[in-house]
């Protein structure tokens, strides 16, 4: 590694640059802080007196590197994981540090890997997870009273995961040329005076955005899969829950008991949080302790502090892919004779919000503003297929599954195994095996497959576009007030019918198969809140599962701008001889007379609260890891 100096920088003794040249993969290059010049005067030594801001500046250059050719971890879980092997190879890593006394701060720093492959075998819970080809990079600059930028990218070429239970494999997943982008958004305003009133100065905004975008994403699951989930996590929890006491038992030795009674004031402040939290998750209230962080807080790269109100906070998500398709099996495995296929052509999500406290009448008030679009096709210039996103009834007639243990891939080309579909895997199937460096499989040639497809539903490109308003009071509403009101906009386009099948069987089956699934899942979580017997677990229990919080919403939704006007048309010879009929029509002879309200509800609920509440916690921990220290802790750490 080698670094060059200009000529006015001065470095340190020889026998330190000879330290550091001997060093590898890491190099520290430190100017000396510039020194008051010394003349003589009268026989006397004189001494200037330059700036104290020339005495105190500095500046420091940080590089190093690191190279990993193969490491491997083995470790015996017992019987719940049994044999456990991380293996990872060409870990490659190299960055630079460069700050100074200014408050400049600039850092990138990559790394890489070539694969890594986790693999249990032997115990309860097995399986294996294979990354290909991954690579990160992080970018920070920061400048005195600038707006700071951070980047973080992440790229991952394939991802294959398969999770076994008892034996048996219950879920398996890959997905290809995976991107993640993540970056912030400042816009400081530098000439800020606090006595203005909020209307005439800028507001200073945070945002977080964040990028997702995917080749191919498939997933197979079967009837047991979220139950076995279930007993997975608990199996799992229970023993790392065992192996952490132990550790504690075997370190009190060194320690004493002291630390009781904070231990025990630790234990019951976190309780106490858990519950404020749940209370939170009712009401949604996601950005009040953010905002409450933001309010005159200091950063190191800021001379003032941020306004104590005013300040907008939000960010935008965007979830993008060519294919996404989830397999659903007809049984309690793999080996059920049939299978409902959900697949979609380049969906895109996009999640956006703005959140802005302001005082109003002595009080504050939280104004939240939410935008959901959800697209379909429509991304490509040239789409070809007239179908975006379909549910499709697969059965395997007389071609016989692969053996239980057989690669994940050749697991999907069994699946996909259909004429009509194939073209869309071959994308995903071509990258995994081009990408599969590790030597861990054996190349066998692929049985071919032709099961007997039919399509039950089919949906052309469509846009979706759902806007909410939200007013969140200072304090959490009590059951005596009044419950908080969001005002919704839900605007649809389809480019085209929706079909679906004429044939009763094939709705009857998607019927049974959802059923099945549904009561699977009420059976799992009720044999797991029977096992816990003692009263305290029941609590903790009941505190700690958000599920049925969610499902107790204060809020009520007014549906101000209503439009969903697509027509449903038969898949049948006949069908484009029948009138087509107005999906409103359908909705009102099932009763579902409140679609209004109920759909948006339940789009609010399902998909924009928690990536809301993604968007407050990133947000959150971006400003509480630049937010400077507290003055005593300063204080604290010179006296040291």
């Amino acid at each position: 590694m080698m670094a060059s100096a200009s000529p006015d920088k001065k470095f340190v003794t020889p026998e330190s640059k000879e330290r550091v040249s001997r060093s590898t993969g890491l190099s520290l290059l430190m100017p000396t802080t510039p020194q008051s010049s010394d003349r003589t005067t009268n026989g006397r030594p004189h001494t200037s007196t330059p700036s104290s801001a020339r005495l105190n500046s500095w500046e420091t250059l940080v590089l190093f590197a690191i190279n990993l050719s193969t490491l491997d971890i083995n470790v015996n879980m017992g019987n719940v994981m049994g044999n456990a092997v991380w293996s990872t190879e060409a870990v490659q890593s190299h960055g630079r540090l460069s700050i100074d006394s200014s408050g400049h701060k600039n850092m990138k720093i990559t790394a890489g890997l070539g694969g890594s492959k986790l693999d249990a075998k032997g115990g309860i819970v097995g399986g294996s997870i294979d990354v290909q080809k991954s690579h990160v990079l992080i970018l920070i600059n920061e400048d005195k009273d600038k707006n700071p930028d951070h980047r973080h990218s992440y790229q991952i070429a394939t991802i294959e995961a398969r999770l076994d239970y008892m034996g048996s494999s219950i879920l398996m997943a890959q997905i290809s040329d995976i991107e993640l982008v993540l970056k912030d958004d400042w816009q400081l305003d530098l000439t800020m005076q606090d006595d203005l009133p909020l209307a005439t100065k800028r507001s200073t905004s945070i945002y977080v955005i964040g990028d997702l975008k995917w080749n191919q994403f498939q997933m197979m699951i079967s009837k047991s899969t979220t139950p076995d989930l279930i007993k997975m996590a608990t199996k799992l929890n229970e023993y790392f829950t065992q192996q952490l006491a132990s550790s504690k038992r075997a370190f009190a030795v060194y320690g004493t008991g002291a630390l009781t009674a904070s231990k025990r004031d630790a234990q019951d402040s976190k309780a106490t949080s858990i519950r404020e939290n749940v209370e939170d998750v009712k009401h949604h209230r996601h950005w009040q302790k953010v905002l409450q962080h933001i309010a005159g807080c200091c950063m190191p790269m800021i001379s003032f502090p941020l306004p104590k109100s005013g300040t907008i906070v939000g960010g935008t998500l965007t979830l993008s892919g060519k294919n996404l398709s989830l397999a659903t099996f007809h049984g309690i495995n793999f080996r059920s004779k049939s299978w409902a296929l959900f697949m979609m052509r380049e969906p895109t999500i996009s999640f956006s919000t703005e959140v802005q406290e302001f005082e109003e009448s002595g009080t504050k008030t939280t104004h939240i503003v939410e935008n959901f679009d959800f697209v379909l096709g429509q991304s490509e210039t040239e789409i070809s297929a007239k179908h975006m996103a379909t549910i499709t009834k697969l059965s395997r007639g007389y071609h016989m599954p692969p053996p239980l243990f057989t690669s994940v891939q050749e697991w999907f080309h069994y699946v996909f195994g259909a004429n009509n579909i194939k073209d869309l895997v071959e994308t995903a199937e071509t990258t995994i095996a081009h990408d599969s460096s590790m030597g861990h499989r054996t190349k066998r040639k692929s049985q071919e497959y032709d099961h007997e497809t039919e399509i039950i539903f089919a949906l052309p490109s469509l846009q979706l576009h759902l806007k909410t308003e939200h007013l969140q009071g200072e304090h959490r509403p009590s059951p005596k007030d009044e419950k908080p009101v969001v005002d919704v906009s839900f605007v649809t386009e389809f480019d085209d019918h929706i079909h679906v099948a004429m044939d009763a069987e094939l709705i009857l089956f998607l019927h049974d198969l959802v059923t099945a699934y549904v009561r699977e899942k009420d059976k799992a979580g009720t044999r797991s809140s029977s096992l816990q017997r003692d009263k305290e677990e029941q609590d903790k229990k009941k505190i700690t599962d958000p599920t049925s919080e969610l499902k107790k919403d204060w809020r009520i939704f007014n549906c101000k701008t209503w439009h969903l006007e697509p027509t449903v048309r038969l898949l049948s010879w006949a069908g484009k001889r029948i009138e087509p009929v107005g999906v409103d029509y359908i909705l009102q002879k099932l009763g579902f007379t409140h679609a209004r309200s109920t759909i948006p509800k339940w789009m609010q609920r399902g998909a924009m609260d928690p990536l809301d509440a993604v968007l407050s916690i990133l947000v959150d921990t971006l400003v509480m890891s630049l937010k400077e220290a507290e003055p005593d802790v300063k204080l604290r750490d010179a006296n040291l």
